[in-house]
């Protein structure tokens, strides 16, 4: 029996979710450093 894929398991999945949300908060704040308050 074949074992069912991670993505497919609810814990797998939130896993995902939280690593994609780490991934995207840790761009936008290396964006926003990078850019922002170049003054200070």
């Amino acid at each position: 029996m074949p074992q069912t894929p991670l993505f497919l398991h609810p814990l797998g999945l939130f896993i995902s979710v939280v690593q994609l949300l780490q991934l995207i908060v840790y761009y936008y704040v290396k964006k926003s450093s990078l850019e922002g308050n170049p003054s200070q």
